[in-house]
């Protein structure tokens, strides 16, 4: 991969060149975005490498605000993480994987849900996503408790947890 700094006329961009020649033109921002990502990523592949190094686990998904993630009812974060447990899922697909999981019924409003879900950004779909990613991360032999604390902990339901 080739990364090139470019200065026009119309402003800065950065053209990202893959092995197979094929390019794409970034703006500022938007590399910016991806050099995020790619660092958030390579960290990933450094923890799975030095366990011990790792920071400890839960934590919140580093690459997005705290109101990139709307805020959810346990029920509703409970439903997000059947849904996109163990699924490849992008924003486009957020929609069908959550309407697909509503079948073992959930004590939501389905239609109110899937329209919120709808109305998402991108980027808020995708933190979403990260954040289901980094709860499935944490240890699989949690209590119910550390169960629920859990889904606080990566940003899906706001506040302190209740008793």
């Amino acid at each position: 991969m080739k990364l090139e700094h470019i200065t026009t006329t119309e402003g800065d961009t950065f053209e990202i060149t893959d092995m197979h020649g094929h390019t794409i033109s970034l703006s500022p921002e938007d590399a910016l975005l991806l050099g995020d990502w790619i660092d958030h990523r390579r960290g990933d592949l450094v923890a799975l490498m030095h366990p011990e190094s790792a920071p400890s686990w839960p934590q919140k998904v580093p690459l997005y605000d705290d109101d990139d993630i709307p805020e959810f009812t346990e029920a509703e974060a409970l439903l997000l993480c059947d849904a996109l447990n163990g699924v490849r899922c992008t924003p486009g697909t957020l929609h069908g994987n959550i309407a697909g999981a509503m079948v073992h019924g959930y004590d939501v409003d389905q239609a109110a849900f899937l329209a919120r879900i709808d109305a998402l950004t991108e980027v808020q779909s995708q933190a979403i996503i990260d954040a289901v990613e980094l709860f499935w991360r944490g240890p699989y032999s949690k209590s119910l408790i550390e169960f629920y604390t859990s889904l606080y902990e990566v940003g899906l339901v706001k506040g302190e947890r209740r008793p």
